[in-house]
């Protein structure tokens, strides 16, 4: 890493600035071995009136047991410790900022390896992953008015899925990108350093896809899929009936009986079988209904307590008077 060589800034058309990157004097080229493409391709058209721009994420998934891969990732681990190293060095140029410390420069960078982390900074438990650009350029007769200028990608993809040993085929231009690189397929890609850029107090480095090979792509239904010859669900279910009909069962509703399937073991939900005529069966003449009962009271009849008479008490009012007082009392 000693031997990267950086140029003078250069102030571009926009106000921005960038650094061409050199390694003794020749571009920087990386080979990378076969890698997953987890999110598939990224597309930003946010904003109006400047071109599309396409990336792709590579995982570093693997690196623990694969040795290619172990030293594609510490490769470009060295590679972001040297670009601290460098901003330091650089930090009058770059920065306009006197003897920073090596600590203020890495706050300032954007690593080309990204660890995935949460919202309180801790790392998640995925794969380290790094971004490559797919360029386009304007190329002159690739559209059918030879005149015209067209936006083509840089990158040569290659179909790689056809299996070791036979000759790789470059994509038709016609093929949608997406569908090239769809989510989790595999690839293998030969990437170039394009230089430093620095922006919003940030600086990093930027590399893009000079060859890309699709090594391998998750099984998907492409196009219109359906069988002219599919078996008739008709017949199907006309079938389950009369399988069904031996059972007779009086609640049968599907045919074979009312389990289902477990999803997961991949079986297939029998079919509803049509139900059988009812059967008429002798039912005995009910009896007289009996006589009403009264209606019960309701929780506000309940609550109302009815007078109790008490029976008549005879008390003497006083002797010797020989006269009786009747004193009678209803009680609440």
């Amino acid at each position: 890493m000693s031997k990267l060589e950086f140029s003078p800034v250069k102030v571009l058309d926009s106000g921005g600035k960038s650094v061409n990157l050199r390694y003794e004097g020749r571009n920087i080229m990386v080979e990378a071995p076969s890698l997953s493409v987890p999110y598939g391709v990224n597309v930003f058209d946010k904003t109006p009136g400047a071109p599309v721009k396409y990336s792709v994420d590579l995982s570093l998934r693997g690196a623990d047991d694969n040795d290619a891969v172990r030293a594609l990732q510490e490769f470009l681990e060295a590679f972001d410790e040297r670009m601290i190293d460098a901003g330091v060095e650089n930090a009058g140029k770059w920065f306009k900022m006197a003897n920073p410390s090596r600590e203020v420069i890495r706050a300032f960078y954007t690593p080309v390896v990204k660890v995935s982390r949460d919202k309180d900074g801790n790392p998640k438990p995925y794969p380290p992953t790094f971004k490559l650009a797919l360029r386009k350029r304007l190329v002159k007769g690739a559209a059918p008015d030879s005149t015209s200028l067209v936006r083509t990608f840089e990158t040569k993809f290659y179909d790689g899925t056809s299996g070791a040993g036979k000759a790789v085929a470059e994509f038709d231009g016609d093929t949608k990108l997406e569908e090239l690189l769809p989510k989790r397929a595999q690839a293998t890609v030969i990437m170039q350093c394009t230089g430093v850029w620095f922006a919003g107090g940030k600086f990093g480095t930027t590399w893009k896809a000079v060859q890309m090979r699709v090594d391998s792509q998750p099984e998907q239904i492409r196009g219109p899929a359906f069988r002219s010859d599919a078996p008739d669900i008709r017949a199907f279910v006309a079938r389950s009936a009369a399988a069904g009909g031996a059972g007779g069962g009086e609640y049968d509703t599907y045919a074979g009986g009312d389990e289902e399937e477990d999803e997961d073991g991949g079986g297939v939900l029998a079919a509803v079988a049509p139900a059988a005529a009812p059967v008429r069966k002798a039912v005995a003449t009910p009896a007289p209904a009996p006589a009403p009962s009264p209606a019960a009271a309701t929780f506000e009849e309940e609550q109302v307590v009815e007078p109790v008479v008490v029976p008549a008490k005879v008390v003497k009012a006083g002797a010797g008077t020989g006269t009786k007082k009747v004193i009678k009392k209803t009680v609440a």
